[in-house]
């Protein structure tokens, strides 16, 4: 269950919302003002692995802030505090790729006040039918896979022994918006040395007791990458790219996650759409979707469940 646990979260994980006003984008220097995306969206590679030149260069460059301007900086970027309480709701849609096996899927993506979530994946040959998805209900964190017999509840966050913070880490990437509330989540952030990520340089923020670490821009105060403990072992970095402006907002529409130097996987988002309605049932383990029936096309039926012909004499 530990397990399941750890390797569903690692989906969500690559998912936070990352925002910034056209207005602010084209204040800032470094930013394309058609598509919003900033100067260090080329390239690619492991963000712990930069020369001695960059680091000379991040130094010389670029002044020292303290974690409350570096937040300040962020929240700046995403549109001031205001317009992101604006954002009560976010439905993402788009293409998950595992280069390494040749093979993506289509998903949709369903955020909700103040901390519901849920990924669906469906099959790119039958339209609609859900082949994996996970969510978090506020309370019940889960996941059902197809022709499976049902969901399984991977967490409640009532479980005993835990500390109301300890569950706000755990969960921190189910909540919406999740970015204003980065210092309280995380008390023990502190700035470590600069790090180079594609052609940008970046400020690093490190929360030491999660394993930790949020990258931001120095030019634009964006967020264009994070990397954490892998729960499989090792560490995965997440980039983000692609920033488009979606309701006066900016979205990155594309995020890599690297293990090392390889690319492991690849979100594309393909449309976005904020502030609409959602039933709070969409966030339930699907047993509970009592009007929400699986309907195969073709009868289909899984294949455990299928007898083999007999031979004939």
């Amino acid at each position: 269950m530990e397990t399941i646990k750890r390797a569903t979260l690692i989906t969500v994980l690559c998912f936070s919302m990352t925002v910034l006003t056209q207005a602010q984008l084209k204040k800032r220097a470094g930013a394309n003002t058609k598509t919003g995306s900033a100067i260090c969206d080329v390239g690619a590679g492991d963000i712990e692995s930069y020369s001695e030149t960059m680091q000379r260069k991040a130094t010389a460059e670029t002044a020292v802030l303290t974690v409350d301007q570096i937040l300040q900086n962020y929240i700046s970027a995403l549109g001031g505090k205001r317009a992101i309480e604006r954002v009560s709701s976010r439905v993402s849609k788009g293409i998950y790729a595992l280069p390494e096996s040749f093979s993506c899927t289509e998903f949709e993506i369903l955020q909700k006040r103040p901390n519901k979530y849920v990924f669906i994946a469906t099959s790119p040959c039958m339209p609609g039918l859900s082949v994996l998805s996970h969510g978090f209900n506020g309370e019940l964190h889960w996941q059902d896979i197809l022709f499976q017999t049902g969901p399984t509840i991977i967490d409640e966050i009532k479980a005993p022994g835990m500390l109301e913070s300890q569950i706000a880490q755990q969960y921190f990437e189910f909540m919406f918006p999740s970015e204003i509330r980065l210092k309280e989540i995380f008390p023990d952030l502190r700035v470590i040395e600069k790090a180079a990520v594609r052609m940008c340089i970046a400020n690093v923020l490190e929360s030491s007791t999660t394993d930790r670490k949020w990258y931001f821009d120095t030019k634009t105060g964006l967020l264009v990458a994070k990397s954490f403990s892998d729960p499989r072992g090792g560490k995965l970095d997440v980039h983000y790219l692609d920033y488009r402006f979606v309701d006066g907002i900016n979205v990155p529409f594309i995020q890599r996650v690297f293990d090392g130097t390889n690319t492991r996987e690849v979100f594309k988002l393909t449309g976005v759409r904020h502030n609409v309605r959602i039933d709070d049932r969409r966030f339930d383990p699907p047993a509970k979707h009592d009007d929400f029936k699986l309907e195969l096309p073709n009868a289909i039926t899984p294949l455990q469940d299928l007898k083999r012909p007999s031979r004939q004499p």
